[in-house]
Parts: structure tokens; C-alpha cells; sequence
């Protein structure tokens, strides 16, 4: 399941393939009357975890803690960009830690956050080199 395309996780549909509109992350805090501060976002969608965050409303909204699949190095610099601290690497999921908890630099108590269950940011994520 998931967004079908070039660049996604799914680059080619496999079964039933449906066109569905989407919309907007801006539109959807909107509409649902999101609040400003959004306590935990998990993105996780297919491969499409940039096209998310290149729309996300940061001038509108934060989000306090973000856990993010597979971020690519543009995820990484967004996210960095925008005030968030790399916590750790989440406990592995089909055998391996591709899964990243982020904190914003604006959530309380955050420099003890990361004293207790921070980890080193790695220098190379695994899912970024291409195998052999």
C-alpha cells in the first residue's frame, strides 16, 4: 500500500492499482483544526517522507517530536533546518534501525531528553549507501 512512482518505495503498482486525489498536509491541519503544537508526528509513507516535509507548514506548526522512516539526507537537513535534534535510532523493524526519532529544540526539558535516551547521530545511515 502506498503511493506508486518513480522515487517512492513502490515503483511499480503490484495487483490492484487505484488513483486516489491527495491533499495538501497544510490543508489537512486546517481543516481538521490541527493545534499549533503538534505533541508526536510519525511519518511514515511509502518513500514519500520528503514530498511531506517539503509541503509540511513549519511557519504554522510544530511538531514537538517526529519519528521519520528511512530519512533521506534531504529529510535529515530539513529537519535539522528547522530546529530539530536527532534522538535516536528506533528499535529495528524487519531486522533493521532504519526508523529516526527526532526532538525540536523547543520541547521542554529537551537537553535532558537527549542526555537520557539519546544516542550519537550516525555519520552514515546504512538505507543512504546503495549496495554493491
Amino acid at each position: 500500500a502506498g503511493i506508486v512512482g518513480v522515487g517512492f518505495d513502490n515503483n511499480h503498482a503490484i495487483g490492484k492499482s487505484v488513483r486516489m486525489p491527495t491533499v495538501p498536509v497544510r490543508k489537512v491541519l486546517k481543516d481538521f483544526e490541527a493545534p499549533q503544537t503538534i505533541d508526536y508526528l510519525s511519518l511514515d509513507v511509502e518513500g514519500a517522507e520528503d514530498l511531506v516535509l517539503s509541503s509540511f507548514p513549519f511557519d504554522t506548526h510544530t511538531v514537538l517530536v517526529i519519528s521519520i522512516e528511512r530519512p533521506t539526507k534531504y529529510a535529515v537537513d530539513t529537519l535539522k533546518n528547522r530546529g530539530f535534534l536527532y534522538l535516536r535510532s528506533l528499535p529495528p523493524f524487519k531486522l533493521r534501525a532504519d526508523d529516526e526519532m527526532w526532538v525540536h529544540s523547543s520541547l521542554p526539558n529537551v537537553h535532558n531528553v537527549l542526555a537520557t535516551l539519546g544516542n550519537p547521530e550516525p555519520e552514515v545511515r546504512e538505507h543512504w549507501v546503495k549496495p554493491a
